[in-house]
């Protein structure tokens, strides 16, 4: 999944479709609308944005936490960075 706001970078021809769309995250089947199919790939929207559980390891020791992404784009050295806005109370928060 690209960032393509400012310049369109692929390759093939998109063809605008609505069509639905199953696909698999977290070994959960997710329901889609297609937007856009070419060669090389398919654009399509969710309703809610996906959820996913965070392990971050900190000095302190480790932290879990469920978070919703928010943002996935390609960096210009092709790695992706993902943005997850965290959904469940803060661990210190906890008990």
């Amino acid at each position: 999944m690209t960032d393509d706001s400012s310049t369109d970078r692929r390759r093939d021809t998109r063809h605008i479709i609505r069509a639905q769309v199953e696909f698999v995250l977290d070994g959960r089947t997710m329901e889609a609308t297609a937007i856009d199919i070419s060669e090389d790939g398919l654009a399509f929207e969710v309703e809610d944005a996906p959820t996913v559980s965070v392990a971050v390891r900190l000095e302190q020791g480790e932290v879990m936490r469920r978070a919703r992404l928010k943002r996935l784009v390609q960096t210009d050295e092709g790695r992706y960075r993902f943005g997850l806005e965290f959904i469940d109370a803060d661990a210190a928060d906890e008990g």
